[in-house]
């Protein structure tokens, strides 16, 4: 995470605080090298002004076209009192940037105009220079498309970043949705499956043997609490992980009991489906179970999508301690 003073990112702090300091000092410097007649030399006024458009950066993100309007008046305020060229265009050329990056075109390019097409014509409209050249006006004029460019291109960049970056998001949410969901209805499927075979369970041996001795009869009571003790549980335990309104399953398990209801509905989409039990059918441990359910669910769906006219046949095959995976062809 970037570090920030306030609302304002460290770097731009930095960035404005390092114009500040250097972009006077600098000026003076390059005022040695300009001995054009007409140059104002560098004063107090002209200090202010360059450090004034050079603090004023520091809030670039925050108002962008304020940022930018308000260099544009400094950097006008600069030439138009016949100041010389220097490193005070780098606070314009930023701001105009970052107008850019922040998506505000219409600004940059009023003052992109204005601003880089009108300056270059103060030496000659205020100190009687010479005009500029057509060279030297389409120069810049190429920096400002450049610049414009530099900023869109950025600004581009930061929104398929941002995009991207939400767009990972929001996968790892729905995976970590589609987890939690799986989870529950395994639990569901698994967990709840036993418990209520056992409280049902436990409740007609109750009903069914009313002379049981009492101590019998006090475990199975307790076992029958116990079991529904236990589904309440799983239950408020499904509920943290169900996300919201995702109802609670009601319908049967989907074991290998319920495969000729999906050879039903497979044969009423079109495919022709031949099913067959080999062997003594015998119960599974519960996660074969579903396990062989969903491999037959799976393989007819892809049959159904990819094979056109097609037979599927589907042999569920019991043999000694094991039940093979159900074939298809």
């Amino acid at each position: 995470m970037p570090v920030r003073l306030g609302n304002v990112p460290f770097s731009d702090v930095v960035l404005a605080t390092a114009l500040t300091v250097l972009v006077a000092p600098v000026s003076f410097l390059a005022q040695a090298h300009q001995p054009q007649a007409g140059n104002t030399r560098l004063d107090a006024i002209a200090v202010v002004l360059m450090v004034a458009a050079s603090a004023v950066l520091v809030l670039r993100r925050r108002y962008p076209v304020a940022v930018l309007a308000a260099v544009f008046a400094l950097i006008l305020t600069y030439f138009s009192l016949g100041y010389p060229n220097g490193p005070v265009w780098l606070t314009m050329i930023i701001a105009f940037v970052g107008a850019t990056f922040a998506g505000k075109r219409l600004a940059a390019v009023v003052v992109g105009v204005i601003g880089f097409g009108a300056i270059p014509w103060f030496g000659y409209l205020i100190r009687h220079q010479k005009p500029p050249s057509i060279g030297g006006v389409l120069g810049v004029a190429a920096w400002v498309i450049v610049l414009f460019g530099v900023g869109e291109v950025v600004r581009i960049r930061r929104e398929r970043s941002v995009a991207a970056a939400r767009i990972r998001a929001e996968e790892a949410r729905v995976r970590a949705t589609e987890e939690r969901l799986r989870m529950a209805r395994e639990l569901h499927d698994s967990l709840g499956h036993y418990l209520s075979l056992i409280s049902v369970q436990s409740a007609v041996a109750l009903n069914l043997n009313a002379d049981l001795p009492e101590q019998a009869r006090s475990a199975l009571v307790a076992v029958k609490d116990a079991s529904r003790e236990g589904l309440r549980e799983l239950r408020s335990a499904l509920d943290v992980l169900r996300t919201d309104g995702e109802p609670v399953p009601r319908s049967p398990t989907l074991t290998l009991a319920r495969l000729s209801e999906l050879v039903a509905r497979t044969s009423a989409a079109g495919l022709s489906v031949r099913a067959e039990t080999l062997g003594q059918a015998r119960p599974l441990p519960f996660s074969v179970d579903v396990a062989a359910y969903r491999i037959v669910q799976e393989a007819l769906t892809n049959v159904t999508r990819h094979a056109g006219p097609a037979t599927a046949d589907v042999t569920v095959r019991y043999e000694g301690d094991r039940c093979d995976r159900p074939g298809r062809r």
